[in-house]
């Protein structure tokens, strides 16, 4: 297969190619990415972004390798690209893009970057020093993003261990999804074509999946789950121990002893007993798995990683009841939390109304106190008006009686000087006065003088 046919099968990626990438060397990249059997990982700059990217070997693309073989990692690069597009969680590693290498056909896919994979953490830290909420936190995380896989996307990893998890520096996500399988059979299965023998690290395989044909299901992950608690907490890489003898098989269980005897008093114990469980239907599911670890989380935060003693172990996995009940009494107690929460905030309203109850009787005893003071002004206008009312109507009286006297006064002088003009008014007798032209009854300015001088 040419470079040309190669090159066709991946044109369904040419909408996650990016522009304008470049490999990150130095002295200062980091030197332990690890080298796959089919990729290597790479440190980028993408516009100032450090990313990495998992770049497939280019002697895959060789024009003398297997072009079977050649067609099947292009279509397997494909799907995971294809796949790990449309993941979007918190704890799943964040897919980037795609890019090509100047010198090679083969295709690199860019990923976010990671501070080290949790096999890195592990070597690096004494046994002991990595602290006990670290540790919850790290499975937890691991935890929701198989939850987010089997749940939401129906996916099994099928490769998970402590190479492919990866830490930063508040959460864990899960990594590298080349052995990753959509579910399209019944009752959580795979069809038996579809099935790889081995499809991840042998060490965190559970046994259904090294029968020939393998059949398994979501509960190879929960199995690769159980090995990855006894790597974290043990500090000693799972491979199990034993051999089957003729009819007899020791259990996955057993071969792995040698590190769970440093695991008695954790509470985690009863987590990988029930992991490593030889059926997988005995096996929790992931939605349990995280329960478990919520439940002790719960019990035992706070507690130092050096008084394991004191620690407790969360509800049975092996008793559905117990799960179930564990599941519903959180429930109840954050119910609990919430009502508690919500009585204090209705005790601080009551006593909010009641000081606002006080203050309105303070405001309408002030506002009745002022009512009656304002009905005693009203009563005082009323007398001071009727008191105006009453000296005016006496002060119209006499300003009546001064206009009167006035015309009185100024009557004989006018009627004399008529009566040298006309004798018949010397006898005629004086009925009423003479109104003359400039008396005015409605003038208020008749008389200039003082009124209080005619009295």
């Amino acid at each position: 297969m040419n470079h040309r046919q190669i090159r066709t099968i991946l044109n369904e990626l040419e909408p996650y190619v990016l522009e304008d990438i470049e490999e990150v060397t130095g002295d200062h990249v980091k030197k332990s990415y690890r080298t796959g059997s089919e990729a290597n990982v790479v440190e980028l700059n993408w516009h100032g972004t450090r990313c990495v990217g998992k770049e497939l070997h280019s002697v895959f693309f060789h024009r003398d390798f297997e072009p079977d073989g050649q067609q099947r990692i292009a279509e397997k690069f494909c799907k995971e690209i294809n796949l790990l597009s449309k993941m979007k969680h918190p704890n799943i590693v964040q897919f980037m893009g795609l890019c090509y290498g100047s010198n090679s056909p083969a295709p690199t896919m860019v990923m976010e970057k990671m501070e080290c994979s949790l096999t890195e953490l592990i070597n690096t830290t004494k046994k002991g020093l990595i602290s006990w909420n670290k540790v919850i936190n790290i499975l937890s995380d691991v935890a929701k993003g198989l939850v987010y896989l089997h749940v939401v996307r129906r996916v099994a990893h099928r490769d998970l261990s402590s190479n492919n998890i990866l830490i930063a520096p508040y959460c864990a996500k899960i990594a590298d999804f080349g052995s990753a399988r959509i579910l399209d059979g019944p009752a959580g299965c795979w069809s038996t074509y579809q099935l790889t023998l081995q499809p991840g690290t042998q060490d965190f395989m559970p046994p259904e999946a090294l029968e020939n044909p393998p059949r398994y299901d979501f509960s190879v992950d929960v199995f690769s789950f159980g090995c990855v608690i006894i790597h974290l907490v043990a500090h000693q890489w799972p491979t199990p121990y034993g051999k089957t003898f003729g009819i007899q098989i020791i259990s996955e269980w057993d071969r792995r002893k040698t590190y769970i005897t440093d695991m008695k008093t954790n509470p985690l114990l009863s987590l990988v007993q029930n992991c490593l469980q030889d059926v997988s239907v005995k096996r929790p599911n992931s939605k349990e798995v995280l329960l478990y670890l919520e439940a002790v989380a719960k019990e035992n935060s706070g507690i130092p990683s050096d008084h394991l003693g004191h620690l407790k172990s969360g509800p049975d996995l092996s008793n559905p009841t117990e799960v179930k009940t564990e599941f519903y009494t959180n429930k109840i107690d954050q119910l609990i939390a919430q009502c508690t929460k919500a009585q204090l905030c209705i005790q601080d309203v009551s006593k909010e109304c009641v000081e606002f109850r006080q203050q309105c009787r303070k405001l309408k005893k002030d506002l009745t106190v002022s009512n009656e003071t304002n009905e005693i002004l009203l009563a005082e206008m009323d007398k001071l008006e009727a008191a105006h009312k009453k000296l005016q109507k006496k002060y119209s009286n006499q300003k009546k009686t001064a206009r009167t006297i006035q015309r009185l006064h100024s009557v004989p002088a006018r009627q004399s000087r008529l009566a040298n003009h006309n004798p018949l008014l010397h006898t005629a007798p004086v009925t009423s006065p003479i109104k003359y032209k400039d008396d005015d009854d409605n003038d208020d300015d008749d008389y200039d003088g003082d009124i209080n001088e005619l009295f």
